[in-house]
């Protein structure tokens, strides 16, 4: 074979080669960038709950603070 017909080959599937690597990551970053996405309406959903959270446990600690006081209050009398 002539060697410029095994260059050219050689370059070809080089290029193909090159070109479905670029291609299949390409799609991986799609995936990644989607996933980052998701994760990130997550973690501002998880944020939000946490917030109701601490408001029912506040909510909650007064209730008993204020349960325990008259009922200590009841006691001393």
């Amino acid at each position: 074979m002539d060697d410029f017909l095994k260059m050219d080959i050689f370059f070809v599937v080089t290029t193909l080669v090159v070109l479905a690597f670029g291609v299949v990551f390409g799609f991986i970053l799609v995936r990644i960038y989607r996933i980052l996405g998701y994760l990130e309406e997550i973690s501002k959903e998880l944020s939000a709950e946490a917030k109701d959270i601490r408001s029912d446990v506040q909510e909650v600690r007064a209730s008993v603070r204020t349960f325990l006081q008259r009922i200590f209050r009841r006691r001393a009398k």
